[in-house]
């Protein structure tokens, strides 16, 4: 027979209603704010398609959105996707592509533009929400 015990849980659970009422919607606004801070990022780093461009997809600068993932007051996700392929394309490349004869056409090259963006803008969001918690008298460490 296994037998778990969690010391402490009370005092946590304790502490939690002891929060102010507005916490969870600053938490909220604060996640929510920087991922449309992020996409608007993400819109002014991609380029626009060329106007003569056949393609029938939307230009790459408006396929960023944010959807909500949230899991409850004090769980709030927000995910910045793209409705495009080609945005994948730009972040990942593409392998060598050759035709039905062989002849080559070359490989499109990656051109990271998502990650660097998307982690500067969660450290900040992380520091912020970290300076919350503290002034709420929260112990907030690293690790």
């Amino acid at each position: 027979m296994v037998r778990l015990v969690l010391e402490g849980v009370d005092a946590f659970t304790e502490a939690l209603k002891k929060m102010p009422d507005d916490f969870a919607t600053r938490v909220h606004g604060i996640v929510y704010t920087t991922a449309e801070h992020t996409v608007s990022e993400l819109k002014g780093a991609y380029p626009p398609r060329r106007p003569n461009s056949r393609s029938r997809f939307e230009p790459l600068q408006n396929v960023w959105y944010v959807e909500s993932k949230d899991k409850g007051p004090l769980h709030p996700i927000a995910k910045v996707a793209h409705r495009e392929i080609l945005a994948d394309w730009r972040e990942h490349g593409t392998k060598p592509r050759v035709t039905k004869k062989g002849w080559g056409r070359g490989r499109m090259p990656p051109a990271p533009v998502f990650v660097p963006i998307v982690v500067r803008d969660r450290r900040v969001m992380n520091q912020i929400l970290v300076e919350l918690a503290q002034q709420i008298g929260l112990t907030v460490t690293g690790g």
